[in-house]
């Protein structure tokens, strides 16, 4: 993938993230909120289900009036079973599409003896289900290998810290995403700071390489960084993301407070003309 053809690839990635799960009436509503309205969502193992039922996942999403997810285990796991499980992929997004319901990312955990064929496999799941990027903890080792199957199919992969994941700094995020094209960052902000990380630091750093920003009701460096999002990247999701199913209300309200206070300045930046228009 060049240079050019992926910034194309992520700024129609950025720009449908905004809009593709709306309604009409929605959109039409949008119209009267902020041009910096900020997109919120959720991981769908942040909602403790234990079955695969589509139903009972957008049952559980009603109440909350959220339309954005990433979806993980069990909706998602591609290392299961056998054959040509696009038409199964195909299906689902129809189910989603119908419920209004945008599909951003996909999660997997791709531990290091997955085969370059499991790999093919779940990106070409991942295409059919027309989402915006794979979220992954993958080990350092497996980068350049995921990097080239990745451009394949044609797919963006984001780093994700946390977990089992061994990126887990600014500059092993920096080291790693610079040399391939395909990578990306999920910044898990929460997680990040509980390991004494700053997630302010790698958004100032990486906000152009940054694919999403995951969360839970943590300190006050994640707080500035749900400020930041909101006020540098308007267009770059916000994620719930609970360590174990919970008070998903509560992590509503962290993000509420959150985004409502001034951002800390960040050295060197420049805000642009359109955003400072916006803004105004």
């Amino acid at each position: 993938m060049s240079g050019s053809s992926r910034r194309q690839f992520l700024a129609l990635a950025l720009s449908a993230s905004c809009t593709a799960a709306q309604t009409p009436s929605a959109k039409k509503a949008s119209k009267k909120r902020s041009q910096l309205a900020p997109v919120l969502g959720i991981t769908t193992t942040s909602l403790g289900l234990k079955d695969a039922s589509i139903n009972k996942l957008v049952a559980a999403l009603q109440p909350l009036k959220l339309r954005l997810i990433s979806l993980g285990a069990p909706h998602f796991n591609p290392w299961t079973g056998k054959g040509n499980r696009i038409a199964e992929m195909r299906d689902l997004r129809q189910k989603f599409s119908t419920a209004a319901i945008l599909v951003r990312s996909v999660q997997v955990d791709i531990a290091p003896e997955r085969t370059d064929g499991e790999i093919a496999r779940m990106l070409a799941m991942a295409n059919a289900l027309d989402v915006r990027h794979v979220t992954a903890t993958v080990p350092v080792a497996m980068l350049g290998r995921l990097n080239s199957l990745a451009q394949k199919q044609g797919m963006l992969i984001a780093l994700l810290n946390g977990g089992r994941s061994e990126i887990d700094s600014v500059n092993a995020f920096q080291n790693s995403v610079q040399s391939f094209g395909s990578l990306g960052i999920a910044l898990d902000a929460a997680g990040l700071e509980a390991r004494g990380g700053d997630p302010l630091e790698l958004l100032n750093h990486n906000g152009s390489r940054m694919f999403e920003v995951r969360f839970h009701p943590a300190g006050p460096r994640t707080t500035e960084a749900l400020s930041t999002v909101r006020r540098r990247f308007p267009n770059l999701p916000m994620l719930i993301d609970l360590p174990v199913p919970g008070d998903v209300e509560a992590s509503m309200a962290f993000f509420r407070a959150a985004i409502s206070q001034k951002p800390p300045e960040h050295p060197g930046s420049k805000k642009s003309p359109s955003s400072a228009k916006q803004k105004g």
